[in-house]
């Protein structure tokens, strides 16, 4: 008996000690885990850590470059008073200009990279039901039932801005945007901004969206106390879409425009000598070829060459000096 009491104290001891090797490989599964975890959230920590900083530096870079180029603009209109666009043959010039041709301009060193573009602002047409009627029109003359839509959303527009209940044939009103979960809308005033036209059912149909997010085709509202956009939009800040409904123009004649301000742009190519001249004069009829002086200026800065780039969209008008009031801008977009 005495021998059978020591065997069964043996596996007991035995068992214990299974159990509490077991239980300590458990714990240091376990903590090697959690240390594994933190040191995961560390290192993710860190890299969000590292991109807030490259991002914030590359904000406050963009809005360096920006003050930079106003300065440019600002100075070479005290120089150059004639601001004709697409005539001036840029290899008999000494120094570089800044005209609202869509040039794209850059500079790179190792501690940053930065490329902005100046366009003119004035860019689209005015956004109001007729102007989008006539402009659009052109896109679908050969699309009956497009141009049905597009008269079905001049409705829309209408009874978005203007000031009273009566709903056109194929408009919305109050009762209408409530039912389809749009409620406070519409405006029943003019718009404040254009991008608000994009709250109208169907408009996506008929005018692009930029790849920045913009309703370019329209030109920019100017807030209560601006001066007002003049009415003829520039050509060198207009899209395809916007010359070829203007002009009337077909593919072949749209494809043909869009490689000659592409060899300005970047050969500083004359249009006279790109473009027929029957295709010319009728761009001029539509367009303006000198600068409006509202700059719509595109930078994209980056703390690093290789390193994610911020975009800063910002569009003012700017004279051969700073006005007694400051700069006042019409669009200011950080991305």
């Amino acid at each position: 008996m005495k021998i059978n009491r020591q065997a069964k104290s043996v596996n007991s001891n035995n068992d214990e000690s299974g159990s509490a090797l077991v239980i300590t490989l458990c714990i240091l599964v376990l903590v090697a885990l959690l240390a594994a975890s933190a040191v995961t959230m560390s290192q993710l920590s860190l890299m969000n850590s590292r991109t807030l900083a490259e991002r914030t530096t590359s904000s406050y870079l963009a809005e360096s470059a920006l003050s930079s180029v106003i300065w440019a603009i600002m100075q070479d209109r005290s120089k150059f008073t004639n601001r004709a666009l697409g005539e001036l043959k840029y290899e008999e010039l000494e120094e570089e200009r800044f005209m609202a041709d869509g040039t794209m301009h850059q500079f790179e060193d190792e501690n940053s990279s930065v490329s902005y573009s100046i366009a003119d602002a004035v860019s689209g047409i005015d956004a109001s039901a007729t102007s989008l009627q006539n402009s659009l029109m052109a896109t679908c003359f050969d699309d009956k039932e497009k141009q049905q839509k597009l008269m079905e959303t001049v409705d829309l527009i209408t009874d978005y801005t203007d000031t009273d209940d009566f709903v056109r044939l194929k408009g919305m009103e109050k009762v209408d945007y409530e039912s389809v979960g749009l409620s406070p809308l519409p405006r029943n005033d003019k718009l404040q901004y254009r991008e608000e036209l994009l709250l109208i059912p169907g408009i996506e149909e008929f005018v692009n969206i930029d790849e920045y997010g913009r309703l370019s085709f329209f030109n920019l509202v100017s807030p209560t106390g601006m001066p007002k956009l003049p009415a003829t939009p520039g050509l060198f800040g207009s899209s395809i879409q916007t010359i070829a409904s203007r002009c009337n123009f077909k593919k072949d004649d749209s494809e043909k425009v869009a490689a000659a301000l592409d060899a300005w742009k970047k050969n500083k190519t004359p249009l006279t000598e790109s473009l027929d001249p029957s295709l010319l004069g009728a761009l001029k009829s539509r367009f303006s070829m000198n600068e409006s002086g509202f700059y719509t200026i595109i930078i994209k800065a980056s703390s690093a060459p290789g390193l994610p780039a911020r975009t800063l969209i910002a569009s003012l008008k700017i004279d051969s000096k700073i006005p007694e009031k400051g700069l006042a801008y019409l669009e200011y977009l950080l991305y």
